[in-house]
């Protein structure tokens, strides 16, 4: 039903704690990389606020991801006020064989009618309150409607995999709101896993590609593809788009 992008950090910051001050029933936090400073300071003053109000606040971040930012016992520090914490995958070197298995989602789920997701990590960098490289080019998205519920269950499968809690997802659905908005397309989000064989994410572009008439932008921090995305993009371009 709705969404909205953000070209920069900075700029989504704000409407990241517009969006937090609104909970009533839930937030879920699943992040790569969370490093305290202005920017995570000010969420989890917002997150706080709301456990305190009784809001189910959930907090899930990659040990290895953020191995530098955050000490060894951050865990028990935001149990101790109020906000359940899962740390992805935490680094064993006695289990290295799953140790490049890690949680690189960045997703923000409230109250099912609004996620944020996006390039961004939960750090100063990424809004540019600090530059290590420069001016740092990440973006933000927000998704309101029923895509959300994607944007759930993937956070809630991750989270129940590592602590058991929920035996019931249909209760962090939101209810059914006005579907009759105009809208010009579709929001389909989706996750990786490495549990399966599918290849999800080379799979989706490969399908825009194929389909594409026009023009198909790729704009991205990574570029390590295989022959076959290769050969697709070839294809594409050989077709005129």
């Amino acid at each position: 039903r709705g969404f909205d992008y953000y070209a920069l950090g900075e700029d989504g910051w704000p409407v990241m704690l517009e969006e937090l001050q609104k909970a009533e029933k839930f937030i879920f936090i699943e992040y790569f990389i969370i490093e305290r400073g202005e920017f995570w300071n000010s969420i989890l003053s917002v997150l706080k606020e709301k456990a305190r109000d009784g809001v189910d606040v959930r907090v899930m971040y990659d040990d290895m991801g953020s191995i530098h930012t955050l000490p060894s016992s951050y865990q028990k520090q935001l149990e101790a006020d109020g906000i359940r914490c899962v740390t992805f995958n935490r680094l064993n070197p006695f289990l290295n064989i799953i140790m490049n298995h890690r949680d690189h989602r960045k997703i923000m789920v409230i109250d099912g009618q609004v996620a944020f997701s996006g390039g961004i990590n939960l750090a100063d960098e990424y809004v540019n309150r600090i530059r290590r490289f420069g001016l740092w080019k990440d973006n933000v998205i927000r998704v309101q409607g029923p895509a959300v519920w994607t944007c759930t269950v993937l956070f809630l499968t991750n989270w129940n995999a590592l602590r058991p809690t929920d035996s019931d997802y249909l209760r962090f659905k939101a209810d059914a709101r006005d579907e009759t908005l105009p809208s010009d397309g579709f929001i389909v989000p989706y996750g990786e896993t490495p549990l399966d064989t599918e290849i999800t994410a080379q799979n989706v572009y490969a399908i825009m590609l194929n389909q594409a008439n026009d023009y198909c932008y790729i704009s991205t921090p990574y570029l390590i593809i295989d022959t076959d995305l290769i050969n697709t993009l070839i294809l594409t371009a050989k077709r005129g788009v």
